[in-house]
């Protein structure tokens, strides 16, 4: 299997939580859902905003985030892929194997939190990515229809507009770029983080109840069957610029 194809396996959809809370990706969230974590959502980047993004590569992440993440010693990417984790599987349970229970105990919660580390980073991704978008779709009714509502002086709806989007639209289109690219490289993060989870369920009583709905379909096989309940939700694209609803 190429590294193109294990990355495709893992779609968001294949991934699955102990948590009820789902990952929002490029997504129309529900304001209910997930809240508390996008608390900080809008200021997570508010200093990377400014660089143009590089091109996407599959790793590393864009070299403002990376260095921004070393800078501040919270950076959980390495030069292991998802690949490599697939290919390592055997010598990584049979290195866990010769560990005490105590120790095996101690990664499994140490990968377990690496896992949720990311996955609420993408929650706070896809907040930006919602708010960037609905953004734009507010400046641009402002200056077609919406405007011609509006009894009010050039310079008093120059100063509304920006009481209403304090980003014009070219810096918001920036936006999107950048944060999706980011999204993208942290989507691949998730997908090793949650395949050594995975991995350590034959051997640990604790890492499997974190992927409970997780059922291998074979041996060498790296696809998953959706546990019970664990449908995909039929949502609207967001428009023809926006972004699409996906869980």
């Amino acid at each position: 299997t190429s590294q193109a194809e294990a990355t495709h396996i893992y779609t968001v959809e294949h991934l699955h939580y102990s948590t009820s809370t789902p990952v929002l990706i490029h997504s129309d969230p529900d304001p209910l859902v997930g809240s508390s974590e996008s608390q900080c959502s809008k200021y997570e980047m508010r200093r990377s905003r400014r660089y143009y993004p590089y091109p996407f590569r599959s790793r590393p992440p864009p070299l403002e985030l990376e260095f921004t993440m070393k800078s501040v010693g919270r950076n959980h990417h390495t030069d292991i892929g998802l690949l490599d984790v697939i290919r390592g599987r055997d010598i990584f349970l049979k290195g866990l194997s010769s560990l005490s229970d105590d120790t095996i105990t101690l990664v499994a919660s140490a990968k377990h939190a690496a896992r949720e580390n990311i996955r609420l980073k993408i929650i706070q991704l896809g907040w930006e990515i919602q708010e960037a978008e609905y953004n734009k779709r507010i400046l641009k009714a402002l200056e077609q229809d919406e405007k011609k509502r509006l009894d009010m002086a050039e310079l008093d709806f120059r100063l509304f507009r920006k009481l209403l989007v304090d980003r014009d639209l070219p810096a918001l289109e920036q936006d999107v770029e950048y944060l999706t690219a980011v999204h993208d490289s942290e989507i691949e993060y998730l997908a090793s983080a949650d395949e050594q989870l995975f991995q350590m369920s034959d051997i640990s009583l604790l890492a499997s109840q974190y992927v409970t709905h997780r059922l291998l379909l074979k041996s060498s096989d790296t696809e998953y069957e959706p546990g019970e309940g664990e449908q995909d939700d039929d949502l609207d694209d967001f428009s023809g610029d926006g972004v699409e609803a996906t869980y």
